[in-house]
């Protein structure tokens, strides 16, 4: 059993030591975890790009304290956007990533999180635009092993 959906310290959204994380794992008698700090190009108001380089020193220096006991991957939750889906695929396949998650976070410079998103649409239009998005990421970006959350669209 592994945890695949993990972010630290390294996601603008997490403060969590990658240490503790490994520790906590153990404890619930996980197999493996999987680091996927955001790296999110052109999210409005907050920045989500991942420090790839500090993240792999940090994870390679985890990985050898905790490896006898879990097994640790390097992973990445890349946010989908069309006018960022070059820069994404070179930074993917530029390092050595064990997974991939694929995430929709901003529609039309909205992320559905927020309540501007739904201004101006329909529930159904809004659910109907989120659900295009994540076929055309599917389609567009190939270098990926799961969709990340389907459901965010209605979590809040």
């Amino acid at each position: 059993m592994f945890d695949c959906h993990m972010h630290t310290k390294f996601s603008t959204d997490s403060l969590m030591d990658p240490s503790i994380a490994c520790k906590t794992a153990i404890g619930l008698g996980l197999d493996g975890i999987v680091f996927t700090d955001h790296l999110d190009y052109d999210y409005p108001e907050e920045e989500f790009v991942l420090n790839i380089d500090d993240y792999f020193s940090e994870m390679e220096a985890v990985k050898s304290l905790y490896s006898n006991k879990l097994k640790i991957l390097h992973g990445v939750e890349v946010g989908i956007q069309p006018h960022v889906l070059e820069d994404s695929l070179k930074v993917v396949t530029s390092y050595p990533f064990d997974y991939v998650l694929a995430a929709v976070h901003i529609i039309d410079g909205f992320d559905p999180y927020m309540r501007e998103y739904y201004k101006g649409k329909t529930k159904h239009e809004a659910y109907e635009l989120y659900l295009q998005k994540i076929y055309t990421m599917i389609k567009t970006f190939k270098s990926f092993d799961m969709v990340a959350h389907f459901e965010y669209i209605i979590r809040y």
